[in-house]
């Protein structure tokens, strides 16, 4: 897994926890690399089983668990914005299905707007805006 990873991305991060890999991309690299994830015969990960916005102080991201159906393996990518003021990352809804909504919900939540997404637009109602994260300019 590390070596077909760093084929594709050579400045990827990696690490072994509990038999899943924790890999750090490039935003730039991130979306080529979740598609060849997906597509490769050797890695077939066919499912994302969620993604997690996250507030990494500095930057804000998403955390992505990807999961192979085909081989029962697991993969952790996490992926960065450029800058906290307009925080964006590329869609992955056009490689899993499932990221349309969760993408919604992250964008909601922390305001990071997702590149191609058929319909960014906010999943819960404007009146919900007093729920957007992150929370660090309310204390």
């Amino acid at each position: 897994m590390k070596e077909k990873i760093l084929s594709i991305v050579p400045e990827a991060i990696l690490e072994e926890k509990h038999g899943i890999w924790f890999v750090s991309v490039p935003r730039t690299s991130f979306h080529d690399l979740a598609l060849r994830l997906r597509n490769d015969e050797d890695t077939s990960f066919d499912f994302l089983v969620c993604m997690t916005g996250m507030d990494w102080g500095e930057t804000l991201g998403v955390m992505y668990h990807l999961r192979s159906s085909k081989y029962g393996h697991d993969l952790a990518l996490r992926v960065e914005t450029e800058n906290r003021e307009n925080p964006a990352l590329p869609s992955v809804s056009d490689i899993w299905a499932t990221a349309n909504l969760n993408e919604r919900e992250v964008f909601d939540f922390y305001g990071i707007r997702f590149i191609n997404h058929p319909d960014m637009r906010r999943l819960f109602p404007v009146s919900y805006t007093h729920l957007t994260l992150p929370t660090n300019s309310l204390v």
